[in-house]
């Protein structure tokens, strides 16, 4: 199961954990902007570190979590890195949690990489319950009309560009 390090998806990957659909969470480091800047004896914790302390408090197994370090700018570079990572292992299905209006481009994107590397898994897209989203009234809420538009340029993108480079 992969995912974003936000609470909402981090409380639905918990779940379908806990109802047994997957036995290992899997989720991106983000690259935070600034952070090349910081000193390495400084502490801060990243995204993906919350989350994985989130997890572990929430009740699962440190084993049966799993963080990519290789660091992700955006929704492409996870697919990448997911990619890579899969590549070895023996997985017949993944689960993707994201957000609602994020969960087409995703299973798009992801898709699209799996079949150029010739990986025979199926993907299940699996938004999260837990983000105030509905596909019907989306323009009456401001964030959801940014997160719809927003990600709307983004299929275009995916479809002009970056499609080609997975």
């Amino acid at each position: 199961m992969f995912l974003g390090s936000n609470i909402s998806r981090i409380l639905q990957a918990y779940d379908l954990y806990e109802a047994n659909y997957s036995n290992e969470i899997i989720f991106t480091e983000n690259y935070i902007p600034g952070e090349e800047y910081l000193d390495d004896n400084l502490n801060y914790i990243t995204g993906a570190q919350a989350a994985k302390l989130l997890l572990l408090d929430l009740g699962v197994k440190e084993e049966d979590i799993t963080f990519l370090k290789d660091k992700s700018a955006n929704t492409f570079d996870e697919v990448v890195n997911i990619t890579n990572y899969i590549e070895n292992k023996d997985y017949k299905k993944v689960i993707l949690v994201t957000s609602p209006y994020h969960s087409r481009r995703t299973s798009l994107m992801f898709n699209k990489s799996i079949k150029k590397n010739n990986l025979k898994i199926e993907t299940i897209s699996f938004p999260t319950k837990y983000e105030e989203f509905d596909k019907t009234k989306w323009y009456k809420n401001r964030e959801n009309f940014n997160d719809v538009i927003s990600e709307t340029l983004k299929l275009i993108n995916f479809f002009i560009n970056e499609q080609f480079k997975l």
